[in-house]
């Protein structure tokens, strides 16, 4: 799976995720710069909805992405490990029109694209204009 990191109306860098597994609804993906010790993880799942139903019910979709590292002080002894994840659900009610769906992603595409978005995961700032 190639995707397009840094994303801009001119560009980016193509970046290739590797298959790590596929179960029933899940599958999983490492990037480039994937360790044991270090992981670069994207997961995908999807559940729920029952097309063929006169209440459809609702559908399900989730991406985790997750980074891990072992940050080495100076010297032998000291490695602080931690990790990074990002967690977004989506659940479509499937009584609701597929357009509904488009507006969602394109609205969600925005709002991480905006410049806003750093700075609440770095710095902790909500955005207020």
């Amino acid at each position: 799976m190639n995707i397009t990191e840094g994303a801009t109306l001119t560009g980016g860098s193509s970046v290739a995720l590797t298959p790590a597994g596929i179960l029933p609804g899940r599958s999983s993906y490492v990037g480039p710069g994937h360790t044991r010790l270090e992981p670069e993880t994207v997961e995908f799942s999807v559940s729920g909805g029952n097309p063929g139903a006169v209440k459809p019910g609702t559908a399900k979709t989730g991406v985790k992405i997750t980074f891990a590292s072992r940050l080495a002080e100076e010297g032998c002894c000291s490695v602080t490990p931690g990790t990074v994840v990002a967690n977004l659900g989506v659940t479509w009610d499937l009584s609701q029109p597929e357009s509904l769906v488009d507006e969602l992603i394109a609205r969600l595409r925005a709002v991480v694209y905006h410049s806003s978005f750093p700075d609440m995961v770095k710095k902790g700032i909500l955005p207020v204009t």
